[in-house]
């Protein structure tokens, strides 16, 4: 992953902890980002295919899928996570 995308993910990571921190359950933190994760790859995969560039629905979702599942793995063995 480019250091530019962990650069954007930062202030996300940043606003998880705020909202934890205030007293929100983490995971209701977590699965808050994931509808916001979920509802933002939708968008973004309707606007390529309005725009005319959109693999199938399908495949788009298995590329999120995918990613996200690396994603998870990898920051599941790093020790400690941050």
């Amino acid at each position: 992953m480019s250091e530019s995308v962990k650069d954007l993910a930062n202030p996300f990571i940043d606003l998880a902890n705020r909202l934890a921190a205030e007293g929100n359950p983490v995971h209701m933190v977590a699965g808050g980002f994931l509808y916001a994760a979920a509802r933002y790859s939708a968008f973004v995969t309707l606007l390529a295919e309005e725009e005319g560039q959109a693999r199938s629905r399908d495949a788009q979702v298995e590329v999120v899928v995918s990613a996200f599942r690396a994603d998870l793995l990898k920051h599941l063995n790093q020790r400690p996570i941050g």
